[in-house]
């Protein structure tokens, strides 16, 4: 796909275009998966670009996608998922947010509940790494290990296998915390401070070390 750069109308159109094709089956799973997800790329950097002023360049982009349960909904069915897109520009940090919903194609406004907000480099205070024990997860292991050890004579062999994936994933959670990164402003009484999910990957870790230096010399211009 080496079509040049579209505007977000023209990109919405293109994902429409994808699901209806594979709902007419003209369009295989695989196939449509690997073009679904370079088209919403193109869509969310597309909104992001609509955001720039003359002269402002992004810098550095970083995603990621969150799995939300609702208890309304079937545990059977599919989790909504939260999507979102922070791009560091020289001025500001922009951050763009929607639900994708399964089986429904992402549109990036509106409809996905899509916010787009910005935080200007001379407005936040400072970075700070927050971290947390995965307690459900430590919980899960721990339930599946005891499942394993009590049942071991009855499963077999299943028994000692979820006894050491029980113990795996409960070491896993405990040792292992999530990390994150708070985006502190300077205004008292803003909102609940910008969120830097998965930090430790590739892209995370350079928003934040490249975040820091802009905020080093907005701090040595001022």
């Amino acid at each position: 796909m080496s079509t040049p750069d579209l505007d977000s109308g023209a990109l919405r159109e293109k994902v429409q275009e994808l699901f209806a094709r594979h709902a007419a089956k003209d369009l295989p799973d695989r196939p449509f998966r690997r073009a679904l997800a370079e088209y919403s790329y193109r869509l969310y950097n597309a909104v992001a670009r609509e955001q720039l002023k003359p002269g402002e360049t992004i810098l550095q982009e970083h995603h990621v996608i969150q799995s939300h349960m609702w208890l309304t909904r079937s545990l059977l069915s599919d989790p909504d998922q939260e999507i979102i897109s922070l791009y560091l520009t020289e001025r500001r940090l922009i951050r763009i947010r929607s639900v994708q919903v399964p089986g429904r194609p992402i549109s990036c406004d509106e409809r996905d509940q899509t916010t787009v907000d910005s935080l200007f480099l001379d407005r936040i205070e400072g970075l700070r790494v927050r971290r947390r024990i995965r307690a459900g997860e430590a919980a899960v292991g721990a339930v599946i290990a005891a499942v394993g050890i009590l049942f071991g004579p009855l499963l077999e062999v299943t028994g000692p296998v979820l006894m050491v994936v029980g113990i795996l994933g409960a070491a896993h959670g405990l040792l292992l915390p999530s990390r994150w990164v708070e985006v502190r402003t300077r205004v008292k009484g803003s909102d609940a401070p910008m969120i830097i999910y998965a930090s430790r990957r590739k892209s995370g870790r350079k928003l934040v070390r490249m975040l820091r230096d802009r905020l080093a010399e907005t701090s040595a211009r001022t």
